[in-house]
């Protein structure tokens, strides 16, 4: 029997992490934290990884790993991938309970909607007391744009008459502190017409309160200011996969494509074919489910 050699570089292993987007498939919709994720042991694939690697190979098409589709995975190449070997060349590091781990770097990604939500904190004064408010610091454009014309004016004119008009020229959250220490019948009267106005964040925020006051995710469309770009660890893997076959399906291999992608971003390509033995797989390991 022939032993087909797959190299493979630049896999990459993201850690599963709960998200509240969306997941489609052939069953319908599902939620991302109860959905399954393919847990790959350090040092080895997973089945369904080399079984897509070998239908690119040969020139069909793969079947999604998890998700519920019409195209199922062809028997007798899936069978092929139950018989591999795998050998990782990437370093594999202990940590302090004996766990082990790849090398991991950072990268940027994208992420879903629901996730994109600021939600880092900064602090601002209230009533003289530092408290985090969600979301970006304040401006008067984005004051502006939130309040809206009429209500924007009555602002401009609390500030002219309860601090002065300098006071146009400092920070907008220095302005909002000093109007929450004063608990005068002007400011009552202004916070009134923003919880008319449906703009409580802006209410909670002159009662001294940032509980409430999250203007990352307000109903206005305009002020929602989102973060659709994260970092996140990623491991980078490089190895080689060993899969006896006939030579009938070899024959489908040379006439595939010659190489086919595995996990994120990574490259598989053709090393060669040699005769199967238990040294050519010497030091390897069963692939998982």
């Amino acid at each position: 029997m022939e032993c087909l050699i797959l190299r493979f570089k630049g896999a990459g292993i993201f850690n599963p992490k709960w998200s509240k987007d969306k997941v489609f498939d052939a069953a319908g919709m599902h939620d991302r934290k109860t959905f399954g994720t393919i847990d790959v042991p350090v040092g080895c694939l997973s089945k369904r990884h080399i079984s897509n690697v070998l239908h690119v190979l040969m020139g069909e098409r793969p079947a999604p790993s998890i998700r519920a589709s019409f195209i199922k995975p062809i028997e007798s190449i899936r069978k092929l991938a139950d018989g591999a070997r795998v050998k990782i060349d990437s370093l594999i590091t202990l940590d302090k309970k004996g766990n082990k781990h790849y090398l991991k770097e950072t990268k940027t990604v994208r992420k879903s909607i629901p996730n994109c939500w600021n939600t880092a904190s900064h602090s601002i004064t209230l009533n003289g007391i530092n408290k985090p408010l969600k979301g970006e610091t304040l401006s008067w454009e984005l004051i502006k744009v939130y309040l809206g014309d009429v209500l924007y004016q009555s602002f401009l004119k609390l500030v002219k008459t309860c601090i002065g008009d300098s006071a146009l020229k400092e920070r907008v959250e220095d302005v909002i502190g000093l109007l929450s220490s004063k608990h005068n019948s002007a400011v009552r009267a202004f916070i009134a017409e923003c919880s008319e106005a449906c703009k409580e964040p802006m209410a909670h925020l002159l009662r001294g309160s940032t509980e409430a006051a999250a203007f990352n995710q307000s109903s206005d469309v305009l002020v929602r200011r989102t973060v659709c770009k994260g970092v996140e660890e990623i491991s980078r893997i490089d190895g080689t996969i060993y899969v006896p076959m006939s030579n009938k399906d070899l024959d489908r291999v040379r006439k595939g494509p010659g190489s086919a992608t595995i996990l994120e971003g990574g490259v598989v390509f053709i090393e060669g074919v040699d005769d199967f033995s238990d040294n050519l797989i010497s030091d390897t390991l069963k692939p998982v489910e």
